[in-house]
């Protein structure tokens, strides 16, 4: 926390920092030292490093709930978690090198002017207002926004800009904490979009992947990256595989072990078009 800089009143700064001590305080939650989590120091450390006006809003939110016992990294999470849920909206999507190399040059204006006229056209029906607005969006069931969303190909966090996840300053579901939006939340997975194959039985909770492959097919690349994973038994360096239409996330039983994690273990088949393996 102490690298960490001091935050500034910029919507996507207020983002990313809320997110960074979210992350900690559920590295503390996964290594199982609650104790950390009542640390004056650390969380005189977190108050130091916000704006003065979100300062004060911190104050009155501590007082608000003093009576209540929660620690208080716990308090201050929550805290930070609101105020990025109000700076989502206005928290621009992380340009690339190039882009920011674009936007000192002279495709400045051209640049803002596009994603104006983004930002104020609904990626569901083209009219001007944002996509939460649409009524056609709003009518739809669980099932049909979550086929929307896919169509148009947007963010399952921020429902606004065609970019990844992982680069979306938008905070997650405030329901599961997954990485997409509240009003896509559900208990359960909503349904795939893929039929089923027809000799799986209706009862088994077998997990089934269908792979089809045809010839003269181009290649297909898989977005794979190195993270560190962390539990109470150690730390494993493992290849992560990116899935931007996931709603869940899979751990080897094996590597589970390894750190120290526990969750619901599930039998994954990968049946092919024709044969299973």
């Amino acid at each position: 926390m102490k690298n960490l800089p001091i935050v500034g009143e910029n919507p996507s700064d207020i983002c990313i920092f809320a997110s960074k001590v979210k992350n900690a305080v559920e590295t503390i939650k996964a290594l199982k030292k609650s104790q950390y989590l009542s640390s004056p120091e650390t969380l005189r450390v977190i108050v130091d490093k916000m704006p003065t006006s979100m300062k004060f809003g911190w104050f009155a939110y501590h007082r608000s709930r003093r009576d209540e016992e929660i620690q208080e990294l716990l308090l201050v999470e929550a805290f930070l978690e609101t105020e990025a849920d109000m700076c989502g909206d206005f928290a621009p999507p992380e340009a690339s090198s190039e882009q920011r190399r674009g936007i000192r040059n002279s495709v400045h204006l051209v640049q803002e002017a596009s994603k104006e006229k983004y930002k104020k056209s609904c990626p569901f029906c083209e009219e001007e207002h944002f996509a939460l607005e649409c009524k056609k969006f709003k009518e739809a069931n669980l099932n049909g926004k979550w086929d929307m969303t896919k169509k148009a190909k947007i963010c399952f966090k921020c429902l606004r800009f065609k970019h990844s996840r992982i680069n979306c300053k938008a905070p997650v579901c405030k329901l599961c904490k997954r990485w997409y939006h509240t009003v896509l939340h559900s208990d359960k997975p909503p349904a795939p979009i893929e039929k089923e194959a027809k000799n799986i039985s209706s009862t088994s909770e077998e997990k089934v992947a269908s792979i089809h492959n045809a010839k003269g097919e181009e290649k297909a690349y898989l977005k794979m990256i190195p993270v560190n994973l962390y539990g109470p038994k150690g730390q494993v360096r493992v290849l992560a595989l990116l899935d931007e239409g996931s709603t869940v996330t899979l751990l080897d039983a094996s590597i589970a072990e390894k750190i120290g994690v526990e969750g619901k273990q599930q039998k994954l088949t990968i049946e092919p078009s024709a044969r299973k393996c």
